[in-house]
This record gives structure tokens, C-alpha cells and sequence, in this order.
């Protein structure tokens, strides 16, 4: 869909995290900002999107047929780096990193987790390691799995390589996956075991060889990956430690106008449609997250609760946030929140690998998660089920 700026006054996407509740209010209050300012003979439309994050986007789109005063500001003012996202979140490739887990396996958190040292190195080995597979400067990789520990590794690592992050929904059945293979032009599939069989039939229907696709699985926590069906699996691509720390990631000449992500829509409308993601892009919104965060007005008093609730005198009141993702890693949201967001502010994020309304509530109490990021759906079934009176998410 494409507009015209003649025709455009604002093009405010609210998609930060749209179907959180507090965001649903922060939209609002930027409606509120918008129509404070247009005009009131200005038609204002509401177009339900699928653009980049969950559906349905909410977007407003202001047409006018008087002309006003451009550019249109809001009240909020945050800068904005202009890197890489790989910079932004880790700074330059061999500088040291604060001794924090940045993620953790919700199953098996006592020995399967990752610093923010180890998620960079992970990254740069397997950025390496495409890099000599024949990845070049804006291939696309398509990964397509469900949640794992090592998801946000293939997300940077493909970024880190120069390459475009495409991630498809694991619920595709063979047609619907070789349709985004195509349409990506994807170079490379990283295909979860689970759905191996129909990663390689959707592959070969648009002509990629299974030299082209790899297993993908956290038995390389163990050592233990191994090959299946013809295809290797994706830690043969890894490189070693010493390669790994040596590694130079590609910084884009504009961040602004480099294409990282290639997210898809649902298709409600149609076929699924890419959209195009910068770097820029992403650290804006991540940047934003975190700035939101500090506009609701009882922020500090629960940052007071947490840091009593859950920390001694000697821990930072970092250390008190304790982030739960169940939500989809191929999603844009998730990918802001939980794979920048949080290693960046130094939030341990707790990875599930789907969603199970029983595990969330059973992780919140085990982990005594601080901060939710929820879909309406899901706080609708929350206060329906009795189970919730038997457990403490408080």
C-alpha cells in the first residue's frame, strides 16, 4: 500500500506494543495529540492494518482539504542512535559487556541460559559462519520455528552477517511457507526439526537444494546436533570461538535506509505481504519501549514494590525486572521487546517455546516475573479460568 505525502498529514503507527494495555492507552493519548492539532473540517480515517506487529495495527491516517502548518510534533522528544541494531544493542564487536544473563530457557533455566557476552559471541560465530556459506550483503535467511533459546542468535547473527531476518509462522502448512520462501527470495532455511519434512518440501517446490537448508534445534548447548533427512544441522554452520571473537560485524552506511527485517503480515487481506524493517527502525522502537515505561504514573512506585519484593540491599534495582516471552519471536513485537529491549536494559527475559496459559501463570509464580506483555485475548481467558484463584501471579 503506498501513499501519497500530498495527501498525508500524520502517519503515526501505533505498534510499539499495540496490544499490551497500557500501549492500547498510550495510543489514545497520541490520538488525543492528533486531533488536538488537525483541524476539525480534516477527515480522519481509522485503517485496521496488518503492517508490522500483531494484528490488527492501528494507524491514523489524517486527509485534509485545507492545508496546515507541516511538520506535526508531538510531545514526546526521545534521540535516537543511528546504527546497527548489533551496535546499539552491544556496541562495538569486541568491547567488554556487563556479567548478565540476557535469556533464559523457562524449562531448564538453571543450566540452559545466555549472558549478553554469550549472545553476542553466538551471534558472531554464526554470522561468520554464513558469511561463509556464501551469504552476501542483503540475502535473505528464512527461520522457521517456533521459540528457543538460540532463536535471538539466528535473528543477530543473520543481521550481524549483512543479511535479512525473515521469520515464518511455525503453524504453515508446506504451501504457505514455500509461498514466503519465494516472495523473500530467501538465500537460506533454518528450519526447526519438529518440521523438517515439510521445511524440505516447501524448499524444494521453489528450487532451494537441501545444501541450502539447516536443522534447527538448542541441542548445540549440549554439543549434541546432529544431522537429519539429508540436512545438516545449523551448527555446522557455527564457527569457532576464536573466529567468533574475531568477527567484525557489517555496519550499514545508512541505518536509516537499510532493510534488516523482513517481516510478514497475516495475509487477512490477501497474501501475506513483507514489510521492510531498518535498523533504524528497530532501535527507534526499542528506544521508545523503554521510554513509555517511564510514562505511567505509578512507574516509580512499582519499581519501589519490585526492588523490595524480590532484591536484597546488594543487587542493582536493574536486577528486580524480570521479563516472560511467550509471545511469537518471528512477530516484530516480540522481536523489539524481548531480543533488544530487554538485553539492552539489562532485563532477564525468560523464553518459552509456545504459549500455554497454565505454564505462563506457573512461570510468573516460579520466576516472580515483574513485567507482562499481553494480548487482549489472553486477558480475557486470565479472568475466566478458576485456576488463577489457586495461584500467587501477584
Amino acid at each position: 500500500m503506498y501513499l501519497s505525502s500530498s495527501h498525508v498529514v500524520a502517519l503515526i503507527p501505533l505498534s510499539l506494543s499495540p496490544l499490551s494495555l497500557f500501549h492500547y492507552h498510550f495510543s489514545a493519548l497520541l490520538l488525543h495529540e492528533i486531533l488536538s492539532i488537525v483541524p476539525s473540517q480534516s477527515r480522519i480515517y481509522y485503517l485496521a492494518l496488518n503492517v508490522c506487529f500483531a494484528p490488527p495495527e492501528v494507524i491514523v491516517l489524517c486527509r485534509i482539504r485545507k492545508k496546515i502548518n507541516m511538520p506535526v510534533h508531538a510531545r514526546w522528544n526521545v534521540p535516537v542512535d543511528n546504527s546497527s541494531f548489533q551496535q546499539y544493542l552491544f556496541g562495538p564487536p569486541s568491547s567488554p559487556l556487563p556479567d548478565k544473563v540476557a535469556f533464559y530457557d523457562a524449562e531448564r533455566p538453571e543450566t540452559h541460559f545466555l549472558t549478553l557476552e554469550k549472545f553476542r559471541l553466538w551471534s558472531q560465530r554464526l554470522a561468520a559462519g554464513l558469511q561463509k556459506a556464501g551469504l552476501k550483503p542483503g540475502d535473505r535467511v528464512l527461520l522457521f520455528s517456533g521459540n528457543n533459546l538460540y532463536f535471538p542468535v539466528v535473528f543477530m547473527g543473520i543481521l550481524m552477517a549483512g543479511g535479512i531476518f525473515t521469520g515464518a509462522n511455525p503453524g504453515f502448512v508446506a504451501r504457505e511457507l514455500a509461498y514466503q520462501l519465494k516472495d523473500s527470495e530467501a538465500k537460506f532455511l533454518i528450519c526447526a526439526d519438529a518440521s523438517l519434512e515439510l521445511g524440505i518440501e516447501a524448499a524444494d517446490s521453489v528450487g532451494i537444494g537441501k545444501d541450502r537448508v539447516f536443522r534447527f534445534d538448542d541441542d548445540l548447548f549440549e554439543g549434541t546436533g546432529t544431522s537429519r533427512l539429508g540436512v545438516e544441522n545449523w551448527a555446522s554452520l557455527m564457527q569457532t570461538k576464536e573466529v567468533g571473537e574475531r568477527f567484525r560485524w557489517i555496519e550499514p552506511a545508512d541505518p536509516k535506509e537499510a532493510i534488516c527485517c523482513l517481516n510478514y503480515s497475516s495475509g487477512t487481506t490477501g497474501v501475506p505481504k513483507g514489510v521492510m524493517i531498518t535498523h533504524y527502525n528497530y532501535i527507534a522502537n526499542a528506544i521508545q519501549f523503554a521510554y513509555m515505561s517511564q510514562l505511567a504514573p505509578d512507574e516509580p512506585q512499582k519499581t519501589k514494590r519490585a526492588y523490595v519484593k524480590h532484591c536484597s540491599n546488594s543487587l542493582e534495582l536493574t536486577q528486580t525486572r524480570k521479563w516472560l516471552c511467550f509471545l511469537p519471536l518471528y512477530h516484530a513485537m516480540a522481536q523489539t521487546i524481548f531480543i533488544a529491549g530487554g538485553p539492552k536494559r539489562g532485563i532477564p527475559v525468560y523464553i518459552m517455546k509456545k504459549f500455554d496459559f497454565i505454564g505462563l501463570l506457573e512461570n510468573i509464580q516460579k520466576f516472580k516475573i515483574t513485567t507482562l506483555t499481553l494480548v487482549p485475548p489472553i486477558v480475557v481467558v486470565r479472568q475466566r479460568l478458576d485456576t488463577v484463584l489457586r495461584l500467587s501471579v501477584s
